[in-house]
C-alpha cells in the first residue's frame, strides 16, 4: 500500500469515527477491529470458555486487587497477553473537538488533552 492510499485510509478512519455517537459498547469492537485493518496488525480472537486462555480478545475477565485488601471482577475491553490492555471511554464534552486534525497528528505536533486524564490504579491477575 503506497502512503497516499495509507494517509487515505487513516483520514477516512478518523472521519468516520469523529461522526459516531453511539455509546462505547456499542461501537467499540468495530473500532478496535477496523483500527487493527488500517495499522495491518491481527484483530482479536473470539473468546474462549476457560478465561486463562484468552490472550487476545475483547471482555476479558480480569480480577482487581484494591487497596483496602477487597477484590472484584471486572472486564478488560481489549486485551492482548504481554502487550497491552485498551479500555473504550466515551468522552467528548458537549461543544469540544471529539479530535485533533489529521493534519496534526500526521505532523507529530501535541494537541491531546491531558489535563483530562487521570491515572487509575488496579492490581490485575491474569
Amino acid at each position: 500500500m503506497s502512503v497516499i492510499a495509507a494517509a487515505n485510509d487513516i483520514e477516512k478512519f478518523i472521519t468516520r469515527w469523529t461522526a459516531s455517537s453511539g455509546n462505547e459498547r456499542a461501537n467499540f469492537q468495530s473500532f478496535a477491529n477496523e483500527l487493527c485493518r488500517i495499522i495491518g496488525v491481527e484483530e482479536p480472537e473470539p473468546a474462549k470458555e476457560v478465561g486463562s486462555l484468552n490472550d487476545y480478545t475483547f471482555e476479558r475477565k480480569v480480577e482487581f486487587a484494591h487497596l483496602d485488601s477487597s477484590r472484584s471482577t471486572g472486564r478488560i475491553d481489549l486485551y492482548k497477553k504481554h502487550s497491552f490492555i485498551m479500555e473504550a471511554k466515551q468522552s467528548r464534552e458537549k461543544g469540544r473537538p471529539k479530535t485533533c486534525p489529521v493534519s496534526s497528528i500526521l505532523s507529530n505536533q501535541t494537541t491531546s488533552r491531558a489535563d483530562n486524564a487521570a491515572p487509575i490504579a488496579h492490581g490485575i491477575s491474569s
